[in-house]
């Protein structure tokens, strides 16, 4: 009886086993599914909404690679569907992931548990002054704001050393570290803290395919 519970028990384990993603530690050159992720999710899942397979341009091409400043299309039976970029949260190409900020697509420079992404833009500054009764055109200027992903619950911060402190507490060494430094070495140190806690804390994505 005892060896028929046995065989039974490892019966039922073996599919539940078989249905586990098979995950891979992240590092640089990890091969990320290229497509558009239409969730936070389907980027932790490695799994985009839209492979690069599935996508078209306007003319019903295939794609190489996905370049944020084009229009993307899907087929469907004998004609093509625009994919909406309000509807993206990002996307994968040539290993390297981009998130949506606003109108723009920023790419993830340090990916792991903590995220770092460098957003650009160009404005309009209109705070001219009066010089001699004349005033000054408007000037175009370029604005750089960085902030950082969170991967454990897909939320943002901006990049600064209150929030990062913050985000790293769950690691009291090296919070310790961080907090004995002087304000000004601790945003000198930003990044070097960043990258020894994605060391100390690694992230793994899904390796297989989608299902």
């Amino acid at each position: 009886m005892k060896g028929f519970l046995c065989i039974a028990i490892i019966f039922f384990t073996i599919p539940v086993l078989g249905q586990r993603d098979t995950l891979g530690r992240y590092s640089p050159g990890f091969k990320f599914k290229d497509g558009l992720y239409t969730a936070f999710q389907e980027f932790k899942d490695n799994c985009p909404a839209y492979p690069i397979d599935q996508l078209r341009d306007e003319m019903g091409n295939t794609l190489d690679r996905i370049d944020a400043e084009q229009p993307w299309f899907i087929a469907s039976q004998d004609s093509l569907l625009a994919v909406s970029k309000d509807s993206i949260w990002g996307f994968s190409s040539s290993g390297k992931v981009y998130l949506k900020n606003q109108d723009f697509f920023d790419r993830m420079v340090v990916i792991g548990t903590l995220c770092h992404v460098i957003h650009r833009e160009e404005i309009m500054d209109y705070n001219n002054t009066l010089y001699n009764g004349f005033t000054y055109a408007p000037v175009r200027r370029e604005v750089q704001v960085e902030f950082f992903v969170d991967m454990r619950t897909g939320e943002k911060y901006e990049f600064n050393e209150k929030n990062l402190s913050e985000q790293i507490s769950d690691d009291p060494i090296l919070r310790s570290s961080y907090s004995q430094l002087t304000r000004k070495k601790r945003k000198e140190n930003m990044f070097r803290f960043l990258h020894t806690y994605n060391q100390n804390h690694p992230i793994y994505f899904p390796i297989s395919r989608c299902r």
